[in-house]
């Protein structure tokens, strides 16, 4: 940049400016050496409009479209195969943990084309968990870290039978795309999910997903392998509703699960038949045996 033209330099006389700056000193200024036309304008103490119209008469592309004609008459791209072999390939992706994006611009090629040569020459691509972990130590994504207390349903408590009794019933385990389970809670009372949320200890969003006529859904989910594998360890399985069975829950927290399935899908109604006691409490299930057993469940602990 300090090599500019005598030409070039700004000039106190009373020159016009196509006479201080020719076609071609406007070319090797903007062109050649980068020069913006708002650096342009600032450095011959003109408006950028007189810059730009004085581009327009002499019939010169901007910097930008510049680029562009120049990188389509000069940038001829050699096939990946011309370039290299498979096992250089294979040695870039999977011990030096190059993207198909790094591999791309190594060789002056398209991603589209990397991704091709891979499956042509049957070197095996990274599964999503470990793409997706290389692109965060290489700060191509930024990941945001959740917490939980990944023990949380290893060990029995008031707390744990609680949010077992809720998932049993408002809950589900979902499947990923990558396969994996993801445990997730819906409920219309947002301060349940949050005191859900609390008790395993996670700093996980509880997400707004649906408003209906009965009040909005809210949605807490928790994606730990761990987790998922202890809920299915304790019977709760994907698609379960209907065939779901009653928990081992040991005798001392039987009534925390009760009462986590209560507040999930139970109810208290008033029977105005009744000629004792009019309140009545309702289960609900789609699973005769789970209902069966809760069933018995309660009678033993009545005493009936």
């Amino acid at each position: 940049m300090n090599d500019v033209p005598t030409e070039l330099k700004p000039s106190a006389s009373r020159q016009t400016l196509q006479q201080r700056l020719s076609r071609d000193a406007f070319i090797a200024l903007h062109h050649q050496q980068g020069f913006s036309q708002k650096a342009i304008a600032k450095r011959f103490d003109i408006s950028i409009a007189y810059v730009i119209r004085l581009r327009k008469q002499y019939n010169i592309p901007t910097n930008t479209k510049a680029q562009k004609l120049t990188a389509t008459v000069k940038k001829t791209r050699v096939s990946l195969e011309a370039q290299t072999n498979p096992k250089e390939i294979r040695r870039l992706y999977h011990e030096e943990k190059l993207s198909c994006d790094g591999i791309a611009k190594r060789f002056n090629v398209s991603r589209k084309t990397v991704w091709k040569y891979l499956g042509r020459h049957g070197i095996d691509a990274r599964d999503k968990t470990e793409s997706r972990r290389n692109a965060i130590t290489e700060g191509r994504i930024i990941q945001v870290l959740y917490t939980i207390n990944e023990d949380f349903f290893a060990t029995w408590s008031p707390a744990m039978a609680w949010v077992l009794g809720l998932i049993l019933t408002d809950g589900h385990i979902g499947i990923g795309p990558s396969g994996m389970l993801v445990p997730e809670l819906s409920s219309i009372s947002l301060p349940l999910l949050e005191r859900v949320r609390s008790c395993m200890a996670s700093n996980h969003p509880i997400k707004l997903v649906n408003q209906t006529l009965g009040g909005t859904i809210y949605r807490f989910t928790f994606c730990r392998r761990k987790l998922a594998d202890d809920l299915v360890a304790l019977g709760i399985t994907p698609k379960k509703s209907l065939t779901v069975q009653f928990p081992p829950v040991p005798v001392l927290y039987l009534s925390h699960f009760i009462r986590g399935v209560f507040d999930g899908d139970g109810s208290v109604f008033v029977d105005p038949r009744a000629r004792a006691s009019a309140i009545r409490v309702n289960f609900v299930s789609g699973s005769w045996d789970f209902i069966s057993q809760l069933e018995n469940k309660l009678h033993s602990l009545a005493g009936v």
